[in-house]
Order: structure tokens, then C-alpha cells, then sequence
């Protein structure tokens, strides 16, 4: 009869080590596709800084001309950089664009309707 105690060892390390690489491409997947997100907010808020700029700069926060601000950024989906409102910026980043509480407006430093509305009471 033969004894076969010499193949078990390869085989076990066979399989940790097979164990092992499949936890690395888990731990690996889980940390790439978190950074996907985090890189075109970046991209976003990189953009919205420099169409800010403008609107402060050029149209010294006019309300409405958010349509007339433009910056060219690369989003996803895009082959190449295009020019965007900072509307649209503004809309992909959640911020409210419209109304008194204009937040894309008070992002960029600007005076809003809202929060230039103070009320006084006498006493």
C-alpha cells in the first residue's frame, strides 16, 4: 500500500493560496470602485470653483446669468471636455439653482434674495 502523505502538503498551500488572492481581488474591488465618485465630485467641485470665479468676476453675481457661465470640464460619459453652465454644475453637485434660497449662488459666495432679507422687529 502506498502512502500519499507528501501530496497533501501542496495541495493545502494550493488552496490558501488560492483563498488568499480571491480575498485581494475582493478588498481591491471594494476600494477602486469607491474612488470612481469621490474623482469626478472633485472633478465637479474643481469646475463649479472656476465657473464661480466668473460669475463673481465677470457678472459681479448677477441673478440668472448662471446659464451664461460656462466652464469646460470633462463628465462622465464624455470623450472630451465640454463647456457646462454653472447651472448644470450646480445640478449635478444637488445644489438648488432656482428661488430665493438659490444655493448654487451662495455657494459661489454670492448674496442671495434669502440671505439678504433681514427682518427687524422694533421693541
Amino acid at each position: 500500500m502506498v502512502k500519499m502523505k507528501g501530496i497533501s502538503l501542496p495541495i493545502e498551500t494550493i488552496v490558501i493560496v488560492a483563498v488568499a488572492v480571491l480575498v485581494l481581488v475582493v478588498v481591491a474591488a471594494f476600494f477602486a470602485s469607491g474612488t470612481g465618485g469621490s474623482q469626478i465630485s472633485i472633478v465637479r467641485n474643481t469646475a463649479l470653483d472656476s465657473a464661480c470665479q466668473t460669475l463673481r468676476s465677470v457678472y459681479n453675481c448677477a441673478t440668472g446669468k448662471g446659464g451664461d457661465v460656462e466652464v469646460k470640464y470633462q463628465e462622465i460619459g464624455e470623450s472630451s471636455p465640454q463647456a457646462h453652465s454653472l447651472n448644470f454644475i450646480c445640478e449635478k453637485l444637488a445644489l438648488k439653482t432656482t428661488g430665493s434660497d438659490n444655493q448654487c449662488y451662495a455657494r459661489c459666495g454670492c448674496q442671495t434674495t434669502a440671505a439678504s432679507s433681514t427682518t427687524t422687529t422694533a421693541t
